[in-house]
């Protein structure tokens, strides 16, 4: 029998610390200044669906980092670091293919491809650019 023989990398050694945004290259690297002064490129982690956090220079964020720098290896920025009166963002952007569901207790608000808004709740106003239709016990128009 022939063998042929695969020689696998030694797998690399990460650990996590607070570092600083220095920068933040065109091509979507983030340079991060550790806490021992020394920078290292790294790519943002993006776990949901929502956009990733912008970050920016000077940004506190938690990160990952080869324990021993390679040219190759990037770290991974896992989030930024806010205070609490920080952490609302001005404006969020939620985008779905199919359809967005928002629930909250009795109330509902769903978003259709097809340009159309549902809304179940207790009362309901609304405003809307072209044909508003209202079912309730109640409506007061204006």
């Amino acid at each position: 029998m022939n063998h042929k023989t695969t020689q696998i990398p030694s797998a690399i050694a990460y650990h996590m610390e607070e570092a600083f945004v220095s920068s933040i290259k065109k091509d979507g690297t983030i340079i991060v200044r550790l806490n021992n002064g020394s920078t290292c490129p790294c790519s943002q982690l993006r776990n949901s669906i929502l956009p990733p956090v912008k970050l920016n220079a000077g940004d506190e964020v938690f990160v990952s980092v080869p324990s021993e720098q390679e040219d190759a290896v990037r770290g991974i920025v896992h989030g930024k670091i806010v205070s609490a009166d920080e952490s609302l963002e001005e404006d969020i952007f939620i985008e779905a293919a199919k359809s967005i569901i928002l629930k909250a207790g009795k109330t509902t608000i769903s978003l259709d491809k097809n340009g159309q808004l549902f809304q179940k709740a207790e009362k309901i106003r609304s405003h809307a650019r072209k044909t508003n239709h209202i079912l309730g016990a109640s409506v007061e128009v204006n």
